[in-house]
């Protein structure tokens, strides 16, 4: 068998302000088993380190690249000299390559408070997890069953120094200008964000749930593809906990309780930002850039929204989200839907999402002026904290972007969540 190897190899900086240095690359590869070896130094480090391969001067599908191991895809700490993954092409492309393909590889190095845009998390382990460039370099596939059940795959959403317009367009249809209104819970007013973060693309699911936290007890647990299916009947208790430090956010910063799902998954994946998203993180990557009713840059199409069952009653809401007019009365599969601009699924219906913030309505949750980072008010005359996105059960004017409901809720199996942490990942 003729083996050709090319070790000419393309360096790039992932970061227009990262440090981080690569040099003394080579690439090996051994005859007999044609696995490939990588191996390069890294100095003014920590960095992750991403990796694309070439075969004859052509790009080969990242998202093909199942066998990568070692000093990839993860925080390579400074070591000249020392780093080094491996690949098995013949694994992962079976009879694609010839015996005479011809490999490079391309290295970029990512500053660790600037990591890469996709961020996978795995539920069955400690302390691992994986970056990657695009959804292209995950392998098999973001679609794979995996990521929605023993892992979480997460979002970078550009955030930082963003302005953007927060709830409902005045004479926006479901709002509270329009025809149908919802009175005074949401007031529209501008917000900027001061940091990027990444979203969990999916909404958690039952079995990721269950790989966190323990079994549960779900309305649709016993039904098909459960496992994929958003987990409900949650409270904002069981997310960050029913009492002290966790229960008080805002007034008491960041902390959790250590038996609450967010404390439980910080300790296990060593990544202690994991929390819900505040009110405005949420709307902000559910609008992905947009200013209409649903984040695919349409409106609410209806002439009867609330005497119409049927899919026909909103077809611009049936394209993004599982809703009363399409559900059958059911939760589904997350990521089946269309996702918005940002690659995030089922931001509108399927299941309510929980917010960090308590809900308040009127003048008490905005006064209509530009605010920077806002946590919401510090406790609630209602005593609920924020639900986002509509449900399965809900009419269309709930799932919009703006639309604004208070936990508890009065049917807790609409009500499930999804996660965020912070790009920062220095050691």
């Amino acid at each position: 068998m003729k083996n050709i190897l090319s070790v000419s190899v393309m360096l790039v900086v992932g970061s227009t302000f990262a440090q981080p240095q690569i040099s003394d690359v080579s690439l090996s590869q051994d005859p007999a088993t044609r696995r490939v070896t990588v191996e390069y130094s890294l100095t003014d480090g920590p960095a992750v380190v991403t990796a694309e391969f070439t075969t004859n001067g052509v790009a080969l599908p990242g998202h093909l690249y199942t066998t990568l191991s070692g000093d990839v895809n993860i925080i390579v700490t400074n070591r000249e000299g020392a780093c080094s993954f491996v690949w098995n092409p013949d694994n992962d492309f079976q009879a694609a390559l010839g015996p005479d393909a011809e490999f490079g590889v391309r290295l970029t190095p990512w500053d660790v408070n600037d990591p890469p845009p996709y961020l996978v998390v795995d539920l069955c382990a400690t302390n691992t997890f994986f970056f990657y460039a695009s959804t292209n370099d995950i392998p098999d596939g973001i679609q794979h069953r995996r990521y929605k059940t023993d892992l979480l795959v997460m979002r970078k959403i550009p955030a930082c120094n963003r302005r953007f317009h927060a709830s409902s367009l005045n004479g926006e249809k479901g709002s509270r200008n329009s025809d149908f209104g919802h009175v005074d819970a949401e007031v529209p007013h501008d917000i900027t964000l001061t940091n990027d973060f990444y979203m969990a693309i999916y909404e958690m699911t039952q079995k990721q749930f269950g790989r966190i936290y323990g079994s549960w007890s779900s309305q649709f647990s016993e039904a098909d593809d459960s496992d994929i299916r958003p987990v409900e009947k949650i409270t904002y208790n069981v997310i960050r906990g029913s009492t002290g430090d966790g229960f008080n956010w805002p007034s008491t910063g960041d902390a959790v309780a250590s038996e609450s799902v967010v404390g439980i998954l910080r300790k296990r994946s060593g990544i202690n930002t994991f929390d819900l998203p505040t009110e405005a993180e949420w709307e902000f990557a559910c609008r992905a850039g947009t200013d209409t009713s649903l984040n695919s840059g349409k409106n609410l199409d209806y002439s009867n929204v609330w005497g119409k069952n049927g899919p026909e009653a909103c077809p611009a809401l049936s394209e993004v989200a599982w809703w009363t007019g399409n559900s059958d009365g059911a939760t589904h599969p997350v990521g089946l839907k269309r996702p918005n601009a940002f690659g995030l699924y089922d931001m509108h219906g399927n299941v309510l999402e929980h917010c960090l913030d308590w809900y308040e309505t009127g003048t008490t949750y905005s006064d209509a002026s530009h605010i920077v980072a806002p946590k919401g008010p510090v406790s609630s005359s209602h005593s609920k904290r924020v639900l986002r996105g509509g449900s399965y059960a809900n009419y269309a004017p709930a799932c919009r972007s703006a639309s604004r409901v208070g936990w508890p809720f009065w049917d807790e199996k609409q009500v499930g969540f999804r996660l965020k942490c912070l790009p920062y990942f220095a050691r």
